[in-house]
């Protein structure tokens, strides 16, 4: 034994694989059965399912009613005095002038619609100015500082 090393140590017998089965859930334990049991509900309600609870394909989709009037609730009568009082109000009158310049430009006579139009803004010049004619044109680049 002159000049050998020593021999190692026996290496201990491989052990047997060990099978766990870990649940990992963030539902907590009181509510579990509550969850458990809407869960299986919605199943019944989606999915065809077979003798061994197996999903086997999903289930018809049917409406709640093919009657539009289930769907949508009626107008209460608060909302309906508010409609009411809604459809009752008039606009002002120069929107009544101003749509009829437009009529008279939508039937073909636009040479009519503008001189309403041009006689329109004459007035209103007047009303303003106290002059009929346009102000003389100048030059916009005099006044605009540098």
């Amino acid at each position: 034994m002159c000049g050998s090393s020593p021999s190692p140590a026996p290496s201990p017998s491989p052990s047997q694989p060990v099978s766990t089965t870990a649940y990992n859930t963030s539902i907590p334990e009181y509510a579990a059965p509550y969850v458990t049991n809407m869960l299986e509900a919605t199943q019944q309600q989606l999915f065809n399912m077979g003798p061994d609870k197996q999903i086997t394909g999903f289930k018809p989709y049917q409406p709640y009613s093919n009657d539009v009037n289930n769907y949508f609730a009626g107008f209460s009568p608060l909302q309906q005095r508010a409609q009411q009082s809604v459809s009752n109000m008039q606009v002002p009158g120069q929107y009544g002038q101003a749509s009829n310049i437009a009529g008279l430009a939508g039937l073909g006579s636009i040479g009519a619609g503008a001189k309403r139009l041009y006689a329109m803004m004459n007035n209103v010049r007047k009303a303003r100015t106290g002059r009929k004619a346009q102000g003389r044109q100048i030059k916009a680049e005099k006044y605009i500082p540098a």
